[in-house]
């Protein structure tokens, strides 16, 4: 199975954009958009892959979110890079970053990511910061991952004419596989900006060509349904957003990836 996970691409008051990481809390399989939640998680790829994605929260222009993420292993683990844009033309925030996912171990894994932040504002310009964030990942038996990240744990301020503190999270989150068809994910975040949330997600793949998800979020009380694809190389996830005021939040990602080679 190729489990679908998480489905928020954004925290309350967030504008960094993060596509739904379908595997970081799964044992079985790993996903490249596993960069943009814990970097650990890209200890267990295998084969290249990159994926694009692309949502339009609420509908609104101004609220539109691209990024792209491609991950490659080595011998000593995994390197990847992404980027992503949130806003439009008033106002938009860019985000570009390295990382770097290994074993340690047979049920450990960690990762390290080093970012590089740019928020514009028409009237007022651009800011800048540089900043920093890590994970690890514990596989204490083959049904259960329990992961925690942070996001920016040292005080850092976006450059002039912002001069705001870009914010830190911490992040702890479980994943539970009774089977290979059926993932549960949870996932507690602390935002020093946005407080405490939740989110809830759960997976199933009725066919192998075929996934279906579903969660909730309580920061942005949103409820999320998706569809999976698999077409040979490429997956294509379709997923949309609902909150009872502000509608829908429609989102498209594509993901293209090597077969991994069978052992003769």
């Amino acid at each position: 199975m190729l489990p679908f996970g998480l489905l928020q691409d954004t925290g309350p008051g967030d504008d960094r954009i993060r596509p739904p990481s379908p595997r970081t809390y799964s044992n079985q399989y790993a996903d490249v958009f596993a960069v943009f939640h814990n970097q650990a998680s890209l200890a267990r790829i295998r084969t290249f892959s990159a994926g694009a994605y692309a949502s339009r929260r609420f509908m609104l222009r101004a609220t539109t979110g691209m990024a792209f993420a491609a991950a490659l292993p080595v011998s000593s683990g995994t390197f990847a890079v992404s980027a992503s844009r949130f806003g439009y033309e008033v106002f938009n925030h860019h985000e570009a970053s390295v990382a770097y996912g290994r074993h340690l171990g047979r049920y450990v894994d960690i990762g390290m990511q080093f970012d590089y932040l740019s928020t514009r504002i028409q009237e007022y310009g651009s800011a800048h910061a540089v900043t920093a964030e890590a994970g690890i990942a514990v596989h204490p038996a083959s049904w259960l991952q329990v992961g925690l990240h942070a996001f920016s744990p040292a005080p850092v301020h976006y450059s002039k004419p912002v001069n705001e503190d870009i914010g830190s999270r911490y992040t702890l989150g479980l994943g539970f596989e009774p089977s290979d068809k059926i993932l549960l994910a949870l996932e507690g975040s602390w935002d020093t900006q946005s407080g405490t949330f939740l989110s809830l997600s759960f997976a199933y793949q009725p066919a192998p060509v075929l996934a279906i998800c579903s969660g909730f979020t309580t920061g942005t009380r949103q409820n999320f349904l998706g569809v999976r694809l698999f077409l040979k190389r490429l997956r294509i996830d379709m997923s949309t957003g609902y909150h009872p005021r502000l509608g829908i939040t429609p989102a498209l990602g594509v993901v293209y990836h090597i077969p991994a080679r069978q052992p003769k």
